[in-house]
């Protein structure tokens, strides 16, 4: 069964809105990576969401079609992406024929896949020779503030906001299944450029955030400026830097 349970299910829900608004794009040079590598033809987006990079591809000239089990984010998807094929579907069980696609991404989403049963339905719906790219928009904790934030969110909310740690478990798991061998690694720099008001959407687009009650939600959006603001925008402009990178790791179905 996917680790994509009611609670998260629930978060995205109610996060979408904030997620299409205040998440941020993956690197240019990512992007541009990604038009190098994957093959010509039909381009599956797994976990799509708000079709942030599905949309980037999609302007890069790629065939992208998409999937997502939360309809509400399958819905901005749409909003953006009226001309990209958006089924709502879990990664588990894709309704698509075997054999169908000659690449598969997969951002921001893999930690919420049942890793084996997962790896067999993109081993299934992928041609022979196929190539799968996991991406990742991930904080550079190394910053005391991000750090922080992360720490702050976890303690009011209970969840801990994805790091570095699942890049790790992902590549691992791809990696010994057989059915993927590694082909390319790569880290690019990120910095999302923010104001507050965005930065209190980005706290409330974390699906845990988004699933506690409207009072607390908005006393942990009141910490985190606080706390951001002292340590990121001292001089009190409202605009800074949140530092991420962006991670690809490719592998070829073997």
């Amino acid at each position: 069964m996917s680790p994509f349970g009611a609670e998260a299910a629930g978060g995205f829900t109610a996060a979408a809105g904030h997620y299409s608004r205040a998440r941020p794009a993956y690197a240019r040079s990512a992007v541009g990576m990604l038009k190098d590598e994957l093959p010509a033809g039909r381009i599956l987006d797994v976990g799509a969401g708000t079709g942030i990079l599905t949309g980037q591809l999609q302007r890069a000239g790629l065939k992208l079609w998409s999937c997502d089990p939360s309809m509400p984010m399958l819905e901005q998807l749409r909003l953006s992406l009226p001309d990209v094929p958006a089924v709502c579907s879990s990664a588990e069980e894709l309704p698509f024929n075997s054999r169908t696609f000659t690449a598969m991404v997969v951002a921001q989403a893999f930690h919420w896949f049942d890793p084996a049963q997962v790896l067999d339905e993109f081993d299934r719906v992928l041609i022979d020779d196929a190539i799968l790219a996991v991406v990742w928009n991930l904080r550079d904790e190394s910053v005391d503030w991000v750090r922080n934030l992360t720490d702050l969110i976890e303690f009011r909310s209970g969840g801990r906001p994805l790091d570095a740690a699942v890049a790790i478990e992902s590549y691992k798991a791809v990696e010994s299944s057989g059915l993927f061998e590694p082909h390319l690694s790569q880290s690019f720099d990120n910095p999302q450029n923010l104001n507050m008001d965005l930065l209190a959407s980005r706290v409330r687009s974390t699906s845990f955030v988004a699933a506690m009650p409207l009072d607390s939600q908005s006393e942990l959006v009141s910490e985190a400026l606080a706390l951001v603001g002292e340590s990121a925008d001292p001089t009190g402009s409202g605009q800074f830097e949140y530092p991420h990178r962006t991670e690809v790791s490719i592998f070829r179905k073997t």
